[in-house]
């Protein structure tokens, strides 16, 4: 189960990351 959870973490703070660099750009 918190596997789970940390990959959840993992994914939303890809996509952040993800989100981030494409407004900067």
């Amino acid at each position: 189960m918190q596997l789970l959870v940390m990959k959840i973490q993992a994914f939303d703070y890809g996509q952040r990351c993800c989100w981030r660099l494409g407004t900067s750009s």
